[in-house]
């Protein structure tokens, strides 16, 4: 049965947060012509004004298009099955509370995976639900990626023996 499987959607709404950017600039500029401010300090400070939201707005479109094609690339090698899967019971459970998160490390056949409250989206971070299913013994399916020395979880499958509790 599946338990949890990386959810992800793509698409131009990422970058909906710019339009609102660009209506603010074009304000900036077309208000002052109409309103009839020739004051040098209101000229200064329309100035920095575009700048400043020029600046934010080409940070902003690049880290949102770089989160896009991170996305992308996500669901590319999820669609190619370019990933991992290991399949077994749960060995060596810890679970940690960290502040107001949690930390959570197992292993399956050998295969560590440990997950908190940190995790990135969309990988699985765990919540408290998951301690009823992410235990010593219980036996699943996890297919994961291997980045930065961790395996990010992308899906767990629990073998029909461990129901999923209500």
């Amino acid at each position: 049965m599946l338990y949890f499987e990386v959810s992800l959607n793509p698409s131009i709404d990422y970058f909906l947060w710019v339009f609102p950017c660009v209506i603010l600039m074009i304000l900036m500029a077309i208000v002052p012509l109409y309103v009839g401010f020739k004051e040098p300090v209101f000229k200064t400070w329309q100035r920095k004004g575009m700048i400043g939201l020029s600046v934010f707005c080409i940070i902003g479109i690049t880290n949102t298009y770089s989160a896009y094609k991170e996305d992308i690339a996500l669901l590319q090698r999820i669609g190619k099955a370019d990933y991992e899967v290991v399949s077994g019971c749960i060995e060596r459970y810890r679970h940690h509370q960290a502040g107001r998160g949690h930390k959570t490390e197992f292993e399956i056949n050998g295969v560590a995976f440990k997950y908190s409250h940190a995790t990135p989206e969309p990988f699985f971070h765990g919540s408290e639900n998951d301690r009823k299913v992410i235990k010593n013994g219980n036996c699943m399916e996890i297919g994961y990626f291997n980045d930065d020395m961790t395996n990010k979880i992308i899906k767990i499958v629990l073998n029909d023996s461990n129901k999923e509790p209500k």
